[in-house]
């Protein structure tokens, strides 16, 4: 998959969506049992920013605003390193 977000790019981002898509589904679908959700992924910090950019904030933004009417806390960890966060 890290490789294909060099080389087909439209395929990670479709795969992405499809991903994003059914967690919202089975996130909403939970809500009366949740307290609170925690998610993330530990191989964020091996995208460059650029990367991180395109193939990991939208999706865990959509995820969170998909969310905002559930009214629980909400936390997403990503690693992050110098070069996700630098300007």
């Amino acid at each position: 998959m890290m490789l294909d977000c060099m080389d087909d790019p439209q395929f990670v981002c479709d795969l992405l969506e499809i991903c994003t898509d059914v967690v919202i589904t089975l996130l909403e679908r939970a809500d009366r049992r949740m307290h609170a959700l925690t998610f993330g992924d530990s191989t964020a910090g091996l995208l460059s920013r650029d990367l991180y950019k395109r193939f990991a904030y939208p999706y865990a933004k959509r995820v969170i605003e998909a969310l905002a009417d559930l009214e629980i806390p909400v936390s997403c960890i990503y690693a992050a390193t110098p070069a996700t966060l630098s300007t």
